[in-house]
């Protein structure tokens, strides 16, 4: 695998974020749905913010909108239980403007808009908020879905052993638990297109309903588990959704398993879908992602305007 064109450089001060800290926001005015976010370098594949990271930042701003606007704060639905979230432009660490804005109210679910702007419009996501305990009532019929398998006792890893892990910063904010022998939890030879690991947050905190977009994007990326990729690639997502099938109890998932499967990788796009389970083996979230297979070339600094 040939070396990284772009790769980012830290000075030995450099304080490194926590995902709290990366997806803070300034209100600038609260009934115009207007925030500002600084994207740390830190969170970053390469010189571009990682777009998990950037789901979970508009999930917060979301959240952020729907419980402190003075009118959609009495519809009292703080939980975003689905996001759809479309990249139009790559970001940069820097300075950028958030704007939400209601897209329909109701009594049980509202659906919201955030947007990011960096000088253009980056990117946007459709959010339906709800109280999950309160708003959703109705049946709950038995499916099997696969259960996870058993998490070991052995010590958690890290991404020390990836080979790019030096320019993929935003992957060392997790640690792993994969079966022995496996390569971050993929078969290569048998089943290189899965992965199966158990995280959790490599500073102790815990998950969040708006961590899942961090959680549901941060992992090595399947094609690196094929020989006929021999040189390096960057994988940007052209759009990512998230179904949050229950919330988290005691304050938030200390640890939580993931299926990761890519069904069709064809013509430099590909498909993956993510399950997420807790301890329980019950489905906490389901995701989607459509990404496309680029030169890590085009993963490149770009100036960050409002």
């Amino acid at each position: 695998m040939s070396l990284w064109p772009n790769k980012p450089i830290f000075e030995p001060d450099f304080k490194y974020s926590s995902l709290d800290e990366a997806i803070a926001i300034d209100t600038v005015n609260i009934k115009a749905g207007e925030y500002l976010a600084t994207l740390p370098r830190d969170w970053c594949i390469g010189l571009v913010p990682h777009g998990g990271y950037l789901t979970s930042l508009l999930l917060h701003a979301g959240t952020k909108h729907m419980t402190s606007h003075p009118e959609l704060s009495k519809l009292n639905q703080p939980h975003p239980i689905h996001s759809a979230v479309t990249f139009l432009s790559r970001c940069a660490p820097g300075q950028a403007r958030l704007v939400a804005a209601a897209l329909k109210t109701g009594r049980q679910y509202t659906f919201l808009r955030v947007s990011l702007y960096q000088g253009v419009l980056c990117l946007e996501a459709n959010i339906a908020f709800t109280h999950m305990a309160e708003h959703q009532n109705g049946p709950t019929l038995r499916t099997i879905p696969p259960p996870p398998p058993p998490r070991s006792d052995g010590p958690w890893d890290t991404t020390a052993g990836d080979p790019l892990h030096d320019v993929r910063p935003v992957a060392k904010k997790l640690l792993y638990k994969a079966t022995s022998g496996s390569h971050f939890g993929s078969d290569r030879e048998n089943s290189p297109s899965v992965r199966e690991d158990w995280v959790k947050m490599a500073d102790g905190s815990k998950f969040s309903i708006t961590s899942l977009g961090y959680l549901s994007d941060m992992f090595l990326p399947l094609p690196e588990n094929y020989a006929e990729m021999g040189r390096t690639h960057w994988y940007p997502t052209l759009a990512l959704s998230i179904e949050v099938k229950r919330g988290p109890e005691r304050g938030g998932w200390d640890v939580l398993f993931r299926r990761i499967e890519s069904r069709v990788i064809e013509n430099g796009r590909m498909d993956i879908t993510v399950d997420m389970y807790d301890e329980e083996g019950r489905i906490v979230a389901i995701s989607h992602h459509v990404a496309i297979i680029v030169d890590a070339a085009r993963n490149r600094t770009k100036v960050a305007k409002l």
